[in-house]
């Protein structure tokens, strides 16, 4: 597997990056920090863990799919993903790919150690080439899409990426919402709930990242009220 590895972030970016997070009233760190070979091989342990059933829900979807997906896609095209990880939910879209042409599939992580696992996981797949990007996620996608077709690589970098994008979507639904964050978006979370009082939105005050992992009782209580009352409103 071809490689592009990001530039080592100085001491001096390391330094502000922790100064801003540790001064802020809810305390934080950039998660790329924590990506080395010990913080990867933990988080590919915490997706096995029954509580946390995001990756084998994502698995399981792409498995029964993957053909049906494959064929509603022009060719020829290039498969970047962000934030791969060891790419094992990937294999079944790039097997099907593979039946019908050669495919470049560029991960792109910020930890190497997830590219290497990568590698080791997909390398047994035909017709596949992988070339991954150790990089910040955009920079890492706007030199995935140097290597596609032209109209791909356009669709790949006219996307509105900013995290405010939420906004207009979440604004604009009339269908019930269930909003639920961590202290970190708690002002987010009571803008919300000024500006649209119909959703439902919760604060998890001592939770972390994966909230539905650190509370699993609170957040199954809450969701399991929140679908009971939609069912009672015929929603």
């Amino acid at each position: 597997m071809l490689t592009h590895a990001i530039n080592a972030s100085p001491a001096s970016e390391f330094a502000a990056d922790v100064r801003e997070g540790l001064t802020r009233p809810q305390k934080e760190l950039l998660s790329k920090y924590l990506y080395d070979d010990v913080g990867s091989a933990l988080f590919e342990v915490i997706s096995v863990l029954p509580e946390y059933g995001l990756t084998r829900a994502d698995e399981r979807v792409l498995l029964r799919n993957a053909y049906e997906i494959v064929e509603r896609l022009p060719m020829p095209l290039t498969v970047a993903e962000l934030g791969s990880g060891s790419g094992k939910k990937t294999r079944w879209l790039l097997k099907a790919l593979a039946r019908r042409q050669h495919t470049s599939y560029c991960p792109i992580e910020i930890s190497p150690t997830a590219l290497a696992m990568c590698k080791r996981e997909l390398g047994d797949i035909d017709s596949i080439s992988i070339v991954g990007f150790e990089r910040e996620y955009l920079d890492g996608l706007a030199r995935a899409a140097l290597r596609t077709p032209l109209q791909p690589s356009i669709d790949l970098l006219s996307w509105n990426w900013p995290r405010t994008q939420w906004r207009d979507a979440l604004y604009a639904t009339t269908r019930p919402v269930l909003y639920v964050v961590t202290p970190q978006f708690a002002e987010q979370a009571a803008n919300v709930a000024r500006k649209r009082p119909d959703m439902t939105v919760e604060v998890f005050r001592d939770a972390g990242h994966a909230l539905f992992v650190d509370q699993p009782e609170r957040f199954n209580a809450l969701l399991d009220r929140f679908l009971e009352r939609l069912g009672a409103a015929g929603r």
